[in-house]
């Protein structure tokens, strides 16, 4: 679904003179920042040495050649980019009692490649030594994972909760889930057909690394996925086919039927009339209807009145309403904007500090 025009990377690079091929590599390839030792959990007593992750290295320019002018001016514009990278670092921190942190994921055979995401931790995560449920952030499409930081703020709306006691302490994790094409490089968080496959790594990948990074609670019942637009159908699908991974599944103005993307779930799934069963199995409103009648699901849902994917959301209520499925869904004024969601990140978040503390107490 194509709403909102989020940054793009590549564009950046092409602004200050990359030619396209070499933005595309460069923004593949980044350098990004190591999660600080604070940050890190105590490893395991024992464990297999994990194998080493592939070094970033400069695109088009090789460690055994000798700079010329060209090279020297590409190197000067990746320092350029990433001298600009810092500063928005320090723009999205400013003022925050907890932290963000940009940092690379290990090298994914799902990918390919490592990729970049966002962690909040809560204030007090540096002194402490407790654990930490997580809520995962997916953004929209097309998008990249800072775009729910630096337009959705989601971490301030978190910290301001945590700070004023409206929620518990929580950890944040975003990450691009697009391809490596950049931000109009869709995936919906689905495994597509050319062997990107996003929702494996997801599942596979990053939730192992956040458990084993920061100090979390490794439990389905202490993770929760909202998502916003494409993300809130990503967060609603990959939360009911993976019940044993997230129990807490939030959607800000999502849709709930691949077709609904028509265009965008052909190029990921492949033809609906040669793959059908994919199609299925990706549909949150089939799985719903295999959902038994009351059916306990820390399911939350909320839309704008002016938004054009009300019709979606309604559906869908009325699926899980059909089997009595214990849900909540919400319409407020507005439409399908950063400002929409900035205000209602708040009714995610306490959703899901509520559903925690519920399944705590059993």
């Amino acid at each position: 679904m194509r709403f909102l025009k989020p940054f793009s990377p590549i564009l950046v690079l092409a602004a200050l003179g990359f030619t396209a091929s070499h933005a595309t590599k460069f923004a593949r390839s980044i350098s990004l920042a190591p999660v600080p030792a604070f940050a890190q959990a105590a490893p395991p007593e024992t464990s297999d040495p994990a194998p080493s992750d592939p070094a970033p290295v400069d695109p088009g320019i090789s460690p055994n050649v000798q700079p010329t002018p060209q090279t020297a001016a590409l190197t000067t514009r990746q320092q350029e980019y990433e001298a600009r990278l810092r500063d928005r670092d320090k723009a999205l921190s400013a003022g925050l009692k907890g932290r963000l942190l940009r940092v690379a994921t290990p090298y994914s055979a799902h990918l390919k490649r490592k990729v970049a995401a966002w962690v909040y931790l809560p204030p007090g995560y540096e002194q402490s030594t407790a654990r930490y449920p997580v809520a995962y952030i997916l953004h929209g499409a097309p998008g990249e994972g800072i775009d729910c930081f630096s337009q959705g703020h989601v971490h301030r709306v978190a910290e301001s909760m945590i700070l004023s006691h409206r929620i518990s302490p929580l950890i944040l994790v975003g990450w691009d889930g697009q391809g490596p094409g950049g931000a109009e490089d869709i995936t919906n968080f689905l495994n597509r057909r050319d062997g990107y496959d996003m929702e494996d790594f997801v599942v596979q990948d990053l939730v192992p690394w956040v458990d084993q990074t920061y100090r979390t609670v490794p439990d389905a019942r202490s993770r929760a996925m909202i998502g916003f637009s494409a993300g809130g159908y990503g967060a609603i699908n990959l939360g009911l086919k993976h019940p044993d991974v997230w129990n807490v599944l939030a959607s800000h103005a999502g849709f709930f039927d691949p077709e609904d993307d028509f265009s965008e779930m052909t190029k990921i799934l492949g033809p609906i009339s040669t793959s059908l069963s994919l199609w299925q199995a990706n549909n949150p409103l089939l799985l719903a209807r295999q959902l038994g009648q009351g059916t306990r699901l820390h399911l939350y849902m909320d839309v704008g009145r002016s938004d054009p994917l009300l019709s979606e959301f309604k559906k869908m209520a009325a699926e899980l309403k059909a089997r009595h499925v214990d849900f909540k869904a919400h319409v407020f004024a507005g439409a399908h904007s950063w400002k929409y969601l900035s205000l209602h990140y708040r009714n995610s978040l306490l959703f899901a500090d509520q559903s925690w503390k519920e399944m705590a107490r059993g």
